[in-house]
């Protein structure tokens, strides 16, 4: 098993999302987006959670404007609030994220027990999302997607073939251990 508690790959506690098996997401982005963007937002999500629907989760997407919810504020010090606010109760969000966290850092996702159930994908939707190639949105926001459901890192190495590898952009799907990880989570 793999999980965000451990950077060995286990797991003590995931998200505890109320009506399991469906989760809801709070997509913040979307309405932001002029129609273009907005329309291969909307591709880009429901392929990234469509991909794990495998470990037997599905999802009900509501988007809002994110004028009505914590922003993902930078300028909060302390990390673990800097993460905890923007997280919304009962639900997966997604959020734009700014350009100013982490550096070169292009999206981020977390759950804190604190904020339990609850869990954050942040997305810097800067520029440099919309120009970096269809893989690497397509990874990022899957990846991102996986470490709000539970799951850490792999190992980077060619055998392990999962989105959740550490060598940014080489898989763009959940493998075999992924998926158990989640069912065992979840079950």
């Amino acid at each position: 098993m793999h999980g965000p508690a451990s950077s060995l790959g286990g797991s003590y506690k995931t998200p505890t999302w109320p009506d399991l098996p469906r989760i809801e997401v709070l997509d913040t982005i979307v309405l932001g987006l002029g129609p273009l963007r907005r329309k291969l937002w909307r591709g880009l999500r429901d392929a990234a959670l469509a991909r794990w629907t495998q470990a037997g989760l599905t999802f009900k997407v509501l988007e809002r404007l994110a004028r009505d919810y914590p922003p993902f504020d930078v300028l909060i010090e302390d990390e673990t609030e800097r993460l905890s606010r923007p997280m919304v109760q009962p639900f997966l969000r997604l959020a734009k994220m700014s350009a100013l966290y982490g550096g070169t850092i292009e999206a981020v996702a977390t759950w804190l027990p604190g904020t339990d159930p609850a869990s954050l994908v942040g997305i810097k939707m800067g520029l440099k999302f919309w120009t970096v190639d269809a893989f690497r949105r397509k990874f990022l926001l899957t990846h991102e997607v996986g470490h709000a459901l539970g799951l850490n890192h792999r190992p980077q190495n060619e055998i392990n073939r999962s989105v959740m590898n550490g060598k940014v952009g080489a898989y763009l799907t959940p493998d075999a251990h992924d998926l158990d990880s989640l069912r065992t989570y979840y079950a």
